[in-house]
């Protein structure tokens, strides 16, 4: 089994933390990469492959879609994006998927079950 890579993006304190402390108990060979900002997003995603990011909407003052734009088209990350943002319309969430967003997860969420859903799917695409 190949070691999965889960990319977090998100300045929120409590987010990153709450699911790298639940995945890490789901998943075996599991490298978590926390991106704070877009600095970040620059420097960590050239070093890596991605099997899954999570994004969360708060990411200091940059917007989600030009996020979710930046991650797509600039560093040409091809794996799913769950997506977790604030706004819950049906227009935001069409945008989401159009800007690249594979699952949309509205808050509140429970985590313990989006943390089963990610681990069901990094264990199922198996290298």
């Amino acid at each position: 089994m190949m070691k999965k890579t889960v990319v977090i993006i998100s300045s929120d304190a409590l987010f990153p933390q709450l699911f790298e402390t639940l995945l890490f108990r789901k998943v075996k060979d599991l490298e978590i990469i926390i991106c704070r900002s877009v600095q970040e997003i620059n420097l960590k995603l050239d070093q890596s492959a991605v099997d899954l990011t999570l994004m969360d909407s708060i990411l200091n003052n940059t917007p989600s879609f030009e996020i979710m734009r930046y991650v797509r088209m600039e560093k040409q990350v091809a794996s799913p994006i769950f997506f977790f943002p604030e706004i819950n319309t049906e227009r935001y969430t069409y945008k989401s998927y159009a800007m690249g967003a594979n699952r949309i997860i509205n808050k509140p969420f429970d985590p313990y079950k989006i943390t089963d859903d990610i681990a069901e799917f990094l264990n199922c695409n198996n290298d």
